[in-house]
């Protein structure tokens, strides 16, 4: 598992859409999508995202429950077209997803338990299915906004979504195989 983290704009999907076409040779790849079109603005980012990917990924849109494609995605995809990666994108979007219907000012602990247990479920996912296969042969490449390192939220939904984002990026980096941080265009590799 691959960990990429940046600002917005700063060339995360790019770089991890560059990682995953250098395994194409190793096995079909699954471009696992979290975004919702809620507004124009946000349907033309999605838009622009799919035209920038090859036509030969799968594309899975699954905006509330990624690990439940991890868990069993193989019963989801044709013979033969197992993917043997799998590039998510994002984990902040998918947090918005899970803690919108919290309203504006939510109950702190219940939102911190439930992006805590959803983080986790999520990385027991990934992890069982990378270890579904020969060591290399699966590898999971995700993205997420780097948003703890910015000014602390005014609002308290924005605080605690900032303090879940931030518990699960290291999760996910603990585990990680890599872990890169883009600025500009540029990826620096931390781990």
């Amino acid at each position: 598992m691959i960990l990429i983290i940046g600002g917005v704009k700063s060339g995360k999907s790019s770089w991890a859409s560059t990682l995953a076409s250098r395994r194409e040779n190793i096995g079909p790849i699954t471009y696992l999508a979290t975004a919702r079109a809620g507004d124009d603005e946000m349907k033309d980012r999605i838009r622009r995202h799919q035209a920038d990917r090859p036509s030969s990924w799968l594309t899975v849109e699954e905006a509330d429950n990624p690990a439940g494609y991890f868990l069993e995605q193989t019963s989801a995809v044709p013979a033969g077209l197992y993917p043997n990666t799998v590039l998510f994108d994002c984990i902040t979007l998918w947090l918005t997803n899970i803690l919108s219907p919290f309203g504006d000012e939510p109950n702190r602990e219940k939102a911190l338990a439930l992006g805590e247990k959803e983080g986790q479920r999520l990385l027991q996912a990934v992890l069982e299915w990378e270890k579904g296969a020969a060591e290399g042969v699966r590898e999971t490449l995700i993205v997420s906004n780097h948003v703890e390192a910015g000014l602390i939220s005014p609002w308290p939904l924005g605080r605690i979504f900032q303090d879940i984002a931030g518990l699960t990026h290291q999760m996910f980096a603990a585990e990680a195989s890599g872990v890169y941080l883009m600025t500009a265009g540029i990826p620096q590799k931390l781990k």
